[in-house]
């Protein structure tokens, strides 16, 4: 099913003004064209966010029609409906294509992600458990730690207290400790404080496992993060009906290939940020010398 999706989106593009070509999944790897089309991806990426959101964002809706149609201005006329449409139809495509590109040369991807880019990859997508111990071990930390960041990030108390009165549950908590958490439970500055030093010491755990030192274990987390690809295709493989399949695909091996894809991306992205900050504080500099020469 997978595969027909992808022919029957090479087949529309055939007769639709769109100009935008995502990455062919069957192509040699070509560092050159693998970049170009990941920077498409990105872009493509945040102008269909903003557009999901405001539809009718002038600016997001100029660079669509750029990216898509190539021309800024085919956007004049078009209905907020058909831009989101359009969007979303050519970023679906878009992923789709770079998951199945980079699964197809994922050891080539890989090998340009450091250890900070890979550490980052088994942090920001669903690792599939095995059924070995020390992995499925490992994912489980890995899990509780993106859990507690979230918490963390988002500022939700009744999380905290959540993870905080699983320690009630711990065989080696004592009896007396028990009470005292279960008692105090109820004080969200209790809480909140129980929660940061739970959360300190189950990111320890984690560093254990995947850090040599300060520095992250990068054949390590390499292995993890593809021992979790191999069990999802192999579940793929194995599972017969095509939605499920589909579903499969769309939300356990996609994500994996479209976040290496963006990891081995990095290296250029830190180039390419790095000469937008230039760009603009040249243009910063520039302004700042226009004002001055006009309060002179």
């Amino acid at each position: 099913m997978v595969q027909q999706k992808l022919e029957q989106m090479a087949k529309a593009a055939e007769t639709s003004p769109i100009k935008y070509n995502p990455i062919n999944p069957g192509a040699n790897y070509d560092r050159k064209k693998f970049v170009s089309a990941q920077k498409q991806l990105n872009d493509l990426e945040k102008y269909t966010h903003k557009i999901l959101e405001n539809p009718n964002d002038i600016d997001a809706r100029q660079d669509l029609s750029a990216l898509l149609y190539g021309d800024p201005a085919f956007h004049v006329g078009q209905s907020p409906e058909f831009m989101q449409t359009s969007a979303k139809q050519s970023y679906t495509s878009g992923i789709d294509n770079m998951a199945a590109f980079a699964k197809r040369h994922r050891d080539e991807l890989f090998s340009v992600v450091d250890g900070k880019g890979m550490f980052g990859l088994a942090m920001s997508v669903q690792l599939y458990k095995t059924g070995h111990k020390d992995h499925d071990y490992i994912i489980d930390i890995v899990n509780k730690v993106r859990t507690m960041n979230m918490a963390a990030q988002k500022q939700e108390i009744e999380q905290m207290r959540e993870v905080v009165l699983e320690g009630a549950d711990s065989r080696d908590m004592p009896d007396w400790a028990k009470t005292v958490l279960i008692y105090f439970s109820g004080s969200d500055q209790f809480v909140a404080s129980a929660f940061r030093r739970r959360r300190d010491d189950t990111v320890r755990l984690m560093n254990s496992l995947l850090l040599n030192g300060k520095v992250p274990d990068r054949k390590r987390i390499r292995r993890l993060i593809e021992d979790s690809m191999d069990k999802a295709e192999d579940e793929f493989q194995k599972e017969t009906d095509e939605e499920a399949r589909s579903d499969i695909w769309q939300h356990n091996i996609r994500p994996l290939y479209v976040t290496l894809a963006k990891a081995a991306y990095s290296p250029e992205k830190k180039e390419e940020d790095a000469k937008s900050k230039e760009k603009t504080g040249k243009k910063e500099r520039e302004k700042r010398r226009q004002e001055l020469r006009m309060a002179a």
